[in-house]
């Protein structure tokens, strides 16, 4: 993609640009203002960024948006930026478009039924708290390792179904998926898709109370899916119930770290959990844009017209902090009202596992500051990273000391 500044008038840095990833708000502020609808050149492909809340909401409703990545012009699958195209990642819930879609959201809702949800908020706890006990006081831990990464994967392996000795794999084959070189995502998905494959096997021979075998069961008897469908919307879960997850943790106790006023306020408040977490999902959520939409015919968005086919990235950082819509967007405040954030999307893809998210990441920071409520950083706050990933949103590593309190 161009790192190039694009002159005098234009943002402080070019979206995407290395540094970008680091602080990417007074671009996103500038965009917002000046270049709400803006082209972004990747190698081979334009890609349009829309950054205006109300663009973005709109664009999530609109049904000429397309995730099919077929849909999108020949550039987008030159370029090499159509990971999974032509394979079972592609008969996912995540890239399919209405009748499919429903079809297959519908039966996905049943599995993620708020009664199921809430009857795994006993793993959720349990897992929570086997992960910090194991978690040595006083020394210096990189939180994402030890905590952040290995509870969400934990607990999709368990509803699932994945063997407990399977989940550090799954991790290792995921990792690449969100990083910018296509050939270790390739890779990557390569092998999760050969492991979903062996234990949709496994399921189909010996089935139990868990998600994987209740989509066999859709696939061999009620057959509303098809085979690569249900390959496919195993690894969907998969991937959708782990990084995001991890990185919504992490982010959320930097930025209470970022605020001790809100650190403060939320220790001596529990009952603030549930705004908390939604001001954490709006302020630095876990996904920084959606994946990729194509219209399937040209399309006005704020003043510029959009060529069918051409691939539209929705900036959700961005949307989540415009002043038309939130009172002094680049403020935490975990006592915030009415916090409209689109963090989980909008309309038809509004994320399935929103509620297990929320759960995982409220218990997560209940029990972490319950039980070390001086957490502090074990570094600089110069040294922490954001990863260099166009979609999500995540540290590199968090060092903190966890420190019982005095």
């Amino acid at each position: 993609m161009s790192t190039s500044p694009i002159g005098m008038s234009g943002p402080p840095v070019e979206p995407f640009a290395p540094e970008f990833y680091q602080d990417p708000h007074p671009t996103y502020a500038w965009l917002r203002k000046h270049r709400p609808v803006h082209p972004v050149q990747f190698p081979g492909v334009r890609v349009w960024l829309v950054t205006r809340y109300e663009d973005v909401r709109a664009l999530y409703n609109d049904p000429r948006m397309s995730v099919n990545q077929e849909t999108a012009n020949t550039d987008f699958h030159t370029a090499g930026m159509a990971y999974g195209a032509g394979t079972e990642m592609g008969h996912s819930l995540l890239f399919k478009d209405p009748p499919d879609h429903t079809r297959m959201r519908t039966l996905a809702s049943k599995v993620f039924s708020a009664r199921r949800i809430a009857g795994w908020r006993d793993t959720v706890e349990r897992i929570t708290d086997q992960l910090l006990d194991d978690v040595a006081p006083h020394q210096r831990v990189d939180l994402l390792g030890v905590f952040c990464y290995p509870l969400p994967i934990m607990v999709i392996g368990e509803v699932l179904g994945i063997p407990g000795n399977d989940h550090r794999k799954l991790r290792q084959w995921m990792d690449p998926l969100v990083g910018l070189s296509r050939e270790e995502a390739l890779a990557g998905t390569k092998s999760l898709m050969a492991y979903v494959r062996e234990i949709i096997t496994v399921k189909r021979a010996d089935p139990s109370d868990d998600v994987i075998s209740a989509l066999i069961a859709a696939r061999d008897g009620d057959r509303k899916l098809t085979e690569d469908e249900l390959v496919g919307n195993v690894f969907g879960l998969i991937s959708a119930g782990f990084e995001t997850t991890a990185n919504l943790i992490g982010n959320g106790v930097l930025a209470l770290l970022d605020h001790p006023d809100q650190l403060r306020l939320l220790r001596e408040n529990p009952p603030l959990m549930d705004s908390a977490m939604e001001e954490i999902l709006r302020y630095d959520g876990p996904t920084a844009t959606t994946i990729f939409r194509f219209p399937t015919e040209d399309v006005r968005v704020g003043g510029v017209v959009i060529p069918a086919g051409e691939p539209i990235l929705m900036a959700l950082g961005a949307a989540n902090r415009d002043p038309e819509v939130f009172d002094d967007p680049d403020a935490l405040d975990i006592r915030r009202g009415d916090n409209a954030h689109i963090s989980f999307g909008r309309g038809i893809h509004h994320c399935l596992g929103a509620a297990l998210a929320r759960l995982e990441g409220k218990t997560a920071l209940r029990t972490l500051l319950r039980r070390y409520p001086d957490i502090s950083l074990a570094v600089s706050r110069q040294q922490i990273r954001y990863k260099p990933a166009v979609i999500v949103r995540g540290l590199e590593e968090l060092p903190v000391v966890l420190q019982p309190s005095r």
